[in-house]
């Protein structure tokens, strides 16, 4: 008789599934919470996290220049490209500053 298949000990293998809650917090509830504002300050006091912040800022899309040929839509995604960029470090840095959350002033519908 030949043996086509070599017969291995199974091994139990355990997996456990970790159930997180995704974060709903946005920048201006960040913001508006003086604890979380005053941590996000302490590291940017950081030198180091300084230096990281500042090689962002180095890296930053704009520094490359565009072929005179690129096309008006390539121009165009360049631009956006950006414009997030920007608006990123700009919301990283903001993290670090307290601001209080002001309420918008609900909607009435009557007449004046």
């Amino acid at each position: 008789m030949i043996k086509l298949f070599k017969w291995h000990k199974a091994t139990a293998v355990t997996v456990k599934v970790i159930q997180r809650q995704t974060t709903k917090l946005r920048l201006v509830e960040w913001m508006a919470d003086a604890g979380l504002c005053n941590q996000a300050a302490k590291l940017m006091d950081n030198s180091t996290v300084q230096l990281m912040v500042s090689v962002l800022h180095n890296e930053h899309p704009a520094f490359v220049v565009i072929d005179p040929g690129t096309s008006l839509q390539d121009r165009a995604v360049y631009q956006a490209r950006c414009e997030g960029y920007t608006l990123a470090l700009a919301n990283l840095e903001a993290l670090a500053r307290h601001r209080k959350m002001i309420d918008s002033p609900e909607a009435e519908f009557s007449p004046e």
